[in-house]
């Protein structure tokens, strides 16, 4: 940051940090604690919003970010996961993704703003608590909404990547 300073380019840069996943053993499973990292970004002469944010950002939404923050665009028929959340940076109106994937091994995590499935097959209601111990086991649950909710899960997850049973490297 100083040399940043120093070399007058600090209102114009982007500094990043995170990590690329959590803390060991959960670091090696399809568990949130595994997936949820710091975001930290800083660029006073660019970003418009402060403070901590609760929005669902996976790390596939960071290169479409990157590219819209330095004005490029990419091809229209150019296919990725990733949603840019620039607008959200810049205090322009944002819509956030509904929910995060990511997959271990033979196990799949599915994250939305108040549900959460697990890669030990839990579903979890974390209402706007982003504190698992403050989520409710509702896997065996039979709650119209809970219901509704996994039902919905399933569906997404029915679009998503499986591991392949027969590909050594996910036992």
């Amino acid at each position: 940051v100083e040399a940043l300073d120093q070399l007058g380019l600090r209102d114009r840069t982007i500094i990043i940090f995170t990590t690329d996943n959590g803390t060991p053993p959960a670091k090696q499973a399809a568990v949130e604690e595994a997936c949820r990292v710091p975001l930290i970004i800083n660029a006073p002469g660019i970003l418009k919003i402060s403070g901590t944010r609760d929005e669902l950002i996976d790390f596939t939404d960071l290169f479409p970010t990157f590219v819209d923050l330095s004005g490029g665009q990419l091809p229209k028929d150019y296919i990725l996961d990733g949603h840019s959340f620039a607008p959200l940076l810049l205090g322009e109106p944002y819509r956030e993704r509904e929910w995060i994937f990511s997959a271990v091994g033979h196990h799949r995590m599915l994250r939305s703003r108040r549900w959460l499935y697990d890669g030990g097959g839990h579903f979890s209601y974390c209402g706007s608590s982003r504190d698992p111990r403050d989520y409710q086991d509702v896997t065996d649950s039979d709650n119209p909404e809970v219901v509704a909710a996994r039902q919905e899960f399933e569906e997404i997850l029915k679009q998503l990547p499986a591991p392949d049973e027969k590909d050594p490297l996910w036992e």
